[in-house]
């Protein structure tokens, strides 16, 4: 009896540790070393990710996208519906008429415990490669930059180039992220970052570039 119940107790504390995984129906989930899973999209589709595990505190977390062109709270909450699964226990998150701007990280949480979470990357494509943004660059040390050519489908990264005042920057590809854009340093790019005018561009469609 004794035996058994030290069992039991195991598994409990298994499962209590066991995070909570985000499953997406009707798009399949791909995955790559460099950003994890992820789904992509075309504008006006409609996502529904549904979340199970063993919390029953799990709720959704969205990507920040105030600075998104086009992005708009209140259009954007009216397209979103958070529910909870009774027969299941899931919780479900459904968009509807996707939005290039709703591009980003997408995770589920258990409220008692937010280390235990799971996240999966939508891009969205609409007309843009590129999520156009309201924000230049981001700082993110004492004299580096996030320069945000982040873009709405996966890519291979040697099909973005990063330029600075026209000039080809060859060793960038290196320092970028599809989620975020390009780490930009002294390592990468040696003159004054604030005076510099950077653009990006996508080689396989020569229109598709963004500045910053």
């Amino acid at each position: 009896m004794k035996v058994l119940l030290i069992i039991l107790l195991l598994v409990y504390a298994i499962g209590a540790t066991r995070p909570p995984r985000i499953d997406v129906e009707d798009h399949p989930v791909q995955e790559h070393d460099s950003i994890g899973k992820f789904v992509e999209l075309k504008e006006h589709q409609t996502i529904i990710f549904k979340c199970s595990g063993p919390h029953d505190d799990l709720e959704f977390k969205f990507p920040d996208m105030s600075d998104h062109k086009g992005y708009n709270e209140v259009t954007y909450l009216n397209r979103v519906e958070e529910v909870n699964d009774d027969d299941l226990g899931d919780r479900v998150l459904t968009i509807t008429n996707v939005q290039q701007s709703d591009t980003g990280a997408y995770s589920c949480i258990s409220l008692e415990q937010s280390s235990l979470n799971d996240t999966i990357y939508v891009f969205v494509h609409g007309e843009n490669t590129f999520i156009p943004s309201i924000i230049a660059m981001l700082s993110y040390g004492d004299e580096d930059v996030m320069v945000p050519c982040r873009t709405t489908m996966f890519v291979d990264k040697n099909d973005i180039e990063l330029y600075a005042d026209g000039q080809l920057i060859k060793n960038a590809m290196k320092n970028y992220d599809h989620r975020f854009g390009y780490k930009i340093d002294k390592n990468i790019y040696d003159e004054k970052l604030s005076d510099t005018r950077f653009e990006c561009k996508y080689k396989k469609e020569p229109n598709q570039r963004v500045f910053s």
